[in-house]
């Protein structure tokens, strides 16, 4: 039963992928939707990296500093 669920899991989000931008094609430009998709993924990456824990990849570089603080 464990693995039904899983593969329905799965199969569910990237069956709406190829679903769901056809049906609002004519509503949303294609370069919108790709922006909302990534926009989603990015908050849910950084939601799970939270939600483990984890440091945040770009708090470690020193890249950062200069580009978000004035130190």
């Amino acid at each position: 039963m464990a693995a039904e669920l899983g593969v329905v899991g799965l199969c569910a989000p990237w069956g709406l992928q190829q679903v769901v931008p056809k049906a609002t094609a004519a509503d949303f430009s294609p370069v919108l939707q790709i922006a909302l998709r990534s926009g989603i993924a990015a908050v849910l990456v950084a939601a799970l990296i939270r939600l483990r824990a984890e440091p945040m990849p770009w708090a470690a570089s020193g890249w950062a500093r200069g580009c978000w603080t004035s130190r």
